[in-house]
């Protein structure tokens, strides 16, 4: 694993030395380039991997550890964004109006609540590290990643049971007569209300399970993406020359928005009709609301153009073996789709959408395509 290497004592910020890349004519870059910043954690949730591994040079040549909670940290990983060098997160922090004396309740701040602040658009003031571009991106995963492991050290320090051993001592306790091995080394469980754990995830697939049970099988699976061509964003990034890639957040919070008002017309305007496990059990009801035919170009160009851009599979197929889709020379998602004059359900409950062949296609990547996605 690299290390970050930093002069603690330095009077400025340390220039750090970067592999070049190149550009796509060929000349010299000095600072490496990537189209997506993801971070990897490695390792299982033991006392191994609860620390990252941060070296600090002094002035006077000696290497020092310190840890991602260090208030410089953020200042000597980033100096491009905090060139004065100003200290970051301190585990001190007390919210506003509280007193050091009081004792009741969530008083100090925490990592979560102190990247929230540092990434709101607030009016009268620019914000360096919301207009750092790619670097805005490898800002919010750092951030993520220690947000991510101070939550797990908290699950790792606040456990009643501990019972992780290595396989060796269990034997080893075998073979001098101790059968009880319930009792021996240390467990470390992620509670359900850790997001993406466990217990997370089969909690939620218990609940759906129970409502199939209950209902039957569900008549729509809706997916809802986020299209950074919303005039929405594209109208607030205009005024400050940046692309939709420049400000995830900003898409992030977009698609929230859209998600939430198209969940408030699910329930409390009853775009479906009424919210019960199935309310949709007849074939006709469902072609109402889905549609997975090629428009007419002409009676609705404007329909037309967004199917063609964003719901067109491929193009696949014999003509096309790269493509992700292709496994053993067959597209794994079954396209293109057959032809059927109305929509049934097949024998294990799922919709057969209705695709009739009326003669409308689309041309994706010198293909003809006549069947698209519902």
């Amino acid at each position: 694993m690299a290390r970050d290497r930093f002069d603690i004592n330095a009077a400025e910020p340390v220039r750090l030395k970067l592999i070049g890349s190149r550009t796509t004519d060929g000349r010299s870059n000095n600072l490496p380039t990537c189209d997506e910043v993801a971070a990897l954690i490695i390792g299982d949730l033991d006392g191994t991997t609860d620390k990252r591994d941060i070296l600090l040079e002094t002035r006077e040549k000696k290497l020092q550890r310190i840890c991602e909670l260090h208030p410089s940290y953020l200042a000597l990983q980033y100096p491009l964004l905090f060139p004065y060098a100003e200290d970051g997160f301190r585990t001190d922090i007390l919210h506003k109006g509280v007193e050091i004396e009081d004792r009741s309740g969530h008083i100090k701040l925490t990592l979560r609540e102190f990247f929230a602040y540092r990434l709101q658009v607030r009016v009268g003031e620019t914000s360096l590290i919301l207009m750092s571009r790619t670097l805005l991106q490898q800002f919010i995963v750092d951030a993520y990643t220690m947000v991510e492991n101070t939550r797990l050290n908290y699950i790792r320090n606040n456990q009643k049971a501990f019972r992780i051993v290595q396989a060796s001592t269990l034997y080893e306790a075998h073979e001098s007569g101790n059968y009880d091995v319930s009792i021996m080394g240390t467990r470390i469980t992620l509670p359900s209300s850790f997001t993406g754990g466990a217990r997370y995830m089969r909690e939620n697939y218990m609940d759906a399970m129970a409502i199939v049970r209950a209902y039957g099988y569900p008549d729509l699976f809706i997916t809802f993406t986020c299209n950074p061509n919303w005039p929405e964003i594209l109208r607030f990034l205009e005024t400050q020359n940046l692309k939709p890639e420049d400000r995830p957040d900003i898409n992030t919070r977009v698609f929230k928005i859209k998600l939430d008002a198209l969940i408030t017309e699910l329930k409390e305007e009853k775009l479906f009709g009424g919210l019960i496990g199935v309310f949709l059990p007849n074939p006709s009801d469902i072609d109402n609301v889905i549609c997975a035919e090629i428009p007419d170009k002409n009676e609705d160009p404007e329909l037309y153009e967004l199917v063609s851009e964003f719901m067109m599979h491929g193009p696949c197929g014999p003509e096309h073996l790269s493509c992700a889709c292709m496994k053993k020379g067959i597209c794994s998602k079954h396209f293109p789709k057959d032809f059927t004059n109305e929509t049934r359900f097949d024998s294990e409950g799922f919709p057969v959408y209705r695709r009739r062949d009326d003669g409308n296609f689309i041309m994706k990547k010198g293909t003809k395509r006549k069947t698209r996605r519902k």
